[in-house]
């Protein structure tokens, strides 16, 4: 079963598409994950001027070695007049998580049916936006117990206005000091076994 609940993205604005998940932020205080609070800290650091998104470039790995495990990165493509998206980079976390390696992938080799329409007009809607966002998902894997994560996507622009990259970070399970029962409710759960969201999964590759 998918459960979606419908959210505001901030600011009195609807959702920009009826299959956009999660809300747009703008400060790392509103941040309920430490580590999305580092990451968000970090990346508007790395902005050129309030008006300029930053750039790959401006981004250094090294100075954040202990989230690297649950960072990916996402291109941005833009081509035939479609926006359209490629894993650039999926940290060895996330790998060992989900069970697959998708670097490289297109969504569409990633993902199906209703959970692509999903991802598809979340991620175009950042895009369009230009801003960071949150989310807050939950995953029913066969044989496993239901996993919540909360994930945050920060947008990268090589010429500070136009984003070409999708910088995110997952947070699993809560991290010391953090007060999980103040959480909110997911925004999408999955099935895998009845929805099948995962096309390489089911593929098997």
């Amino acid at each position: 079963m998918v459960v979606s609940l419908d959210r505001s993205t901030g600011g009195g604005a609807r959702r920009p598409a009826p299959d956009f998940v999660g809300r747009f932020v703008d400060a790392a205080a509103t941040l309920y994950r430490r580590r999305h609070r580092e990451l968000f800290a970090y990346w508007s650091d790395r902005r050129p001027d309030p008006d300029r998104l930053p750039a790959r470039r401006d981004i250094d790995p090294g100075a954040i070695p202990h989230l690297l495990g649950s960072i990916w990165m996402t291109d941005v493509v833009r081509e035939d007049g479609e926006v359209r998206f490629r894993e650039r980079l999926v940290g060895t976390g996330m790998v060992r998580l989900y069970g697959f390696e998708t670097t490289g992938r297109w969504f569409e080799e990633i993902y199906e049916g209703r959970h692509l329409a999903r991802q598809l007009a979340t991620y175009r809607g950042i895009v369009a936006a230009g801003r960071p966002h949150l989310s807050r998902l939950g995953v029913q894997q066969p044989d496993r117990e239901f996993l919540v994560y909360d994930r945050l996507i920060l947008p990268l622009a090589s010429d500070g206005h136009t984003p070409d990259i999708l910088l995110g970070i997952h947070a699993y399970r809560p991290d010391s000091g953090e007060e999980p029962e103040t959480w909110p409710e997911p925004d999408i759960a999955y099935d895998c076994a009845r929805d099948a969201p995962f096309k390489v999964r089911a593929a098997g590759t």
